[in-house]
C-alpha cells in the first residue's frame, strides 16, 4: 500500500499520460474470493478488524487514488471515474453489514467526486451491479453462473459510459440479472 500522499500522486503523475478510454471487451480481472474486500462482517459477530479491512479496501484505496488523480481528470476537461459499487450499495438483502456499509459509502464517494468535480467536466459513476459471474460470487449456489451478469458486459457498460459527453452523464447504474422488488 501507498502510505503517503505524495508517493500516490507520483505514481498517478507517471501513469496520467497512458491512460486511454476502455473499449468494450477490454478490462481487468480480479480475484476477490481472497482478498477483504467482500469479507463477510456481521453485525452480531463481526470484528473491527474486519470492518477496517473491508473499508481498507472499498472505500479508502479508491478514495486516495480518485484524490491523487484529481489534479490531472480536471485539466482533462472531461475526466471520468467510474467506481465499482454493488446493489448492496443500494439496497439490503443479505447479513454482510460491513459490506453493505463499504458499498454505500462507495456510493457516496461517487456522488462526492460528481459534486467537486462537475465545473471542470468530471463526471462520476457508481456501477452498482448485482451477481456477477466472478470468483466473489463462487459460493452463491441459489442462482446458476449462467444467469449472472458477465464481467465482459459490465466491460461494455463502462465503456460506453466513459464515452459519453459531458452532457450525457449518468450518476449511477443499476446493473440487475435478475428481478428485484426492492429498486
Amino acid at each position: 500500500m501507498c502510505s503517503s500522499a505524495a508517493t500516490r500522486r507520483a505514481i498517478v503523475t507517471r501513469a496520467a499520460p497512458s491512460w486511454t478510454r476502455p473499449s468494450p471487451g477490454r478490462g481487468a480481472s480480479t480475484s476477490w474470493s481472497t482478498t477483504p474486500a467482500s469479507r463477510f462482517v456481521g453485525l452480531e459477530d463481526g470484528t473491527d478488524a474486519a470492518l477496517d479491512d473491508l473499508f481498507e479496501v472499498n472505500v479508502k484505496a479508491p478514495f486516495r487514488l480518485i484524490q491523487a488523480a484529481l489534479p490531472h481528470l480536471k485539466a482533462s476537461g472531461k475526466g471520468r471515474v467510474v467506481n465499482v459499487a454493488s446493489l448492496s450499495g443500494k439496497r439490503l438483502m443479505g447479513l454482510n453489514a460491513g459490506y453493505q456499509m463499504s458499498k454505500h459509502a462507495m456510493v457516496a464517494l461517487t456522488h462526492a467526486v460528481r459534486r467537486l468535480g462537475w465545473d471542470d467536466g468530471i463526471r462520476a459513476t457508481a456501477l452498482c451491479p448485482g451477481y456477477v459471474d466472478t470468483d466473489l460470487t463462487a459460493h452463491v449456489t441459489d442462482l446458476a453462473r449462467e444467469a449472472m451478469t458477465s464481467p465482459e458486459d459490465l466491460a461494455k457498460l463502462v465503456a460506453t459510459v466513459v464515452h459519453l459527453p459531458n452532457t450525457a452523464a449518468i450518476a449511477e447504474l443499476l446493473v440487475n440479472c435478475r428481478y428485484e422488488h426492492m429498486l
